[in-house]
């Protein structure tokens, strides 16, 4: 299957699987690994920690990792592509050449392989999939839910990404884990429907729940999506907006998750990078904040796409949870 780029992937369209999610049944108790704060970044530069007695052992090796989330970890606005010729079963995995170099994966693939804090422990040779792209979201990652069939609004889940990286998975994966086009439940100015977060946060969960179990990776670190973006105009609301809750409600579902969710996968929760990017947005004044300079593309085919300052964020970001959580433990590896 070709990845093509179509628009700029929060839209709302018709809904088509031939299969369908069950509602989950509420889970208490389970840990979900290191929750870490939001507004926190881990020191990619730190040191393996001394007190090796207290350390936990993974038996595993994490050398293979898996890159989910939107086109903005593509990062087609900073040298990445907006679309590939891999097959989506395969993801997207080819370095050394210009377009998967510029992705995030690609970029993560170049500090670990040259870490010195790393290489000693897991040598240079590193498989860093990149399986994001335009439309993927988590409602496109798992079968559709029967009550987001809601016309207009609903996710447009035509099973694209249903099997993104499915071949050979790899046993870690990181998730910048995004539900912005489930418009099913308010939340923003391109939906009709009234505001109805708490459903929101049950079907963000078990989308979660179906995405992990048809992966079932060894390690996940997930966060809600990392970068904040404004609302996408639609038909109905064909003009710019910048107020929106879904984002918000990506948080909230997450943290409902991480109380309910599947207790056969460690996962890592991360936070976001939400505060940071509406910052640096156009938005930034109309959301009653500090402004710095944009972060994102400005054109009439990129605007969505972050720019190579927002681009550098993403990487530091996803690589200091990255660094941080494969030096507090032990792995088995050849």
């Amino acid at each position: 299957m070709i990845r093509s780029l179509a628009v700029l992937c929060l839209l709302a369209g018709c809904t088509h699987s031939t299969e369908l999610l069950s509602p989950i049944e509420p889970r208490t108790g389970v840990k979900t690994g290191t929750v870490v704060e939001a507004g926190t970044v881990a020191d990619a530069d730190a040191s393996p920690p001394d007190d090796a007695g207290a350390r936990s052992l993974r038996p595993f090796c994490p050398t293979s990792i898996d890159v989910y989330g939107s086109i903005n970890l593509q990062l087609p606005g900073c040298g990445g592509p907006e679309g590939t010729n891999a097959s989506v079963e395969n993801g997207y995995f080819s370095p050394g050449t210009t377009d998967y170099d510029a992705t995030l994966a690609g970029r993560l693939l170049a500090r670990l392989t040259d870490d010195p804090d790393l290489v000693p422990l897991f040598g240079q040779t590193w498989t860093v999939r990149s399986c994001a792209g335009p439309g993927e979201t988590l409602s496109q990652l798992a079968p559709p839910i029967p009550e987001d069939a809601c016309g207009g609004d609903s996710p447009a889940t035509t099973g694209e990404w249903l099997t993104s990286c499915t071949a050979d998975p790899a046993p870690v994966l990181l998730f910048s884990a995004g539900m912005l086009d489930d418009a099913c439940h308010g939340g923003g100015p391109d939906s009709g429907e009234p505001d109805d977060p708490a459903t929101y946060q049950k079907h963000y969960a078990q989308r979660m729940d179906a995405f992990l179990a048809s992966r079932i990776p060894r390690l996940a670190l997930v966060g809600p999506m990392t970068e904040w973006t404004a609302p996408p105009a639609s038909a109905q609301f064909p003009q710019f907006e910048c107020v929106w809750a879904r984002p918000d409600w990506d948080e909230q579902g997450l943290q409902y998750w991480t109380e309910t969710h599947d207790a056969t996968v460690e996962v890592e929760v991360v936070p976001d990078l939400h505060a940071d990017f509406r910052e640096h947005h156009i938005c930034c004044r109309s959301l009653g904040g500090s402004c710095s300079t944009d972060w994102f593309s400005r054109g009439p085919r990129n605007s969505g796409f972050v720019n190579c300052d927002g681009a550098q964020a993403l990487v530091d970001f996803w690589y200091s949870h990255l660094k941080a959580t494969l030096l507090a433990s032990d792995y088995q590896c050849p």
